[in-house]
């Protein structure tokens, strides 16, 4: 059975395909966002009814600042959706693409002073 994996959009959709690289039984597909997605999971899972349905279904998106910024690594699964919608643990799926020594480097180098990033963890 196929897992279903719902994202935020073109982008989050563009680097998820690129790390699914052969793994057959996952299915991405743009969701509208994180307002409304776990209403869009349901009337997509609609269409299943009476057949195989997939095994797994969740929306993954980003943190953006609607959750408290993490102590540690991890995805946040928010205890009100039981586990449907998952969260990155940086504020947008583009940030893993960055690499934090290099940007904090470059700020240095730039002398570029942006307030609470004073070390490479505070880029993270």
């Amino acid at each position: 059975m196929a897992k279903l994996i719902f994202c935020e959009g073109d982008l989050d959709l563009r680097v998820l395909q690129k790390i699914k690289s052969g793994m057959t039984d996952v299915v991405l597909d743009k969701g509208p966002g994180k307002k409304g997605m776990k209403a869009f999971m349901q009337g997509y899972l609609m269409h299943y009814k009476g057949v195989m349905s997939p095994s797994l279904v969740v929306g993954f998106r980003d943190r953006d600042f609607d959750f408290p910024v993490p102590t540690h690594l991890h995805l946040i699964i928010p205890k009100d959706d039981k586990g449907k919608i998952i969260a990155t643990n940086r504020t947008a799926i583009e940030n893993y693409l960055l690499d934090p020594l290099v940007f904090f480097k470059f700020i240095q180098e730039k002398n570029i002073r942006i307030s609470r990033i004073n070390n490479v963890e505070a880029v993270k």
